[in-house]
């Protein structure tokens, strides 16, 4: 079968569009990091829930802190220049997450 779809590409002239769909993909994975993560607390002695959500980041952190009742957002420090979140702009948004909820928010 992989022969009939080789021989075909190759006489594709047109531009071919592949289609992939990576919000799924991106849950599966982040399904998968949070696992460790219990795991990691469990070995620590510590219970973990987790939970993973679809949506703005910042805005998601919020709302979660809220409905779950948490008493603490706990923020990983950027390990690289190449992060998302450069230290500063993580410390403005863990004082956000403070100023909107109410939660006590650290980064680690």
């Amino acid at each position: 079968m992989t022969g009939i779809i080789s021989a075909f590409l190759k006489n594709v002239t047109a531009t071919l569009l592949i289609v992939v769909d990576v919000e799924d993909e991106i849950s599966d994975m982040g399904e998968f990091l949070l696992l460790m993560a219990k795991e990691r607390a469990a070995e620590l002695g510590i219970e973990a829930i987790t939970i993973c959500r679809k949506g703005d980041l910042r805005q998601e952190i919020k709302k979660a802190s809220l409905e779950e009742d948490v008493t603490l957002v706990l923020l990983g420090h950027p390990v690289s220049d190449k992060s998302a979140f450069q230290l500063a702009g993580l410390e403005k948004f863990a004082q956000e997450i403070e100023f909107e909820t109410g939660v006590k928010t650290e980064i680690n």
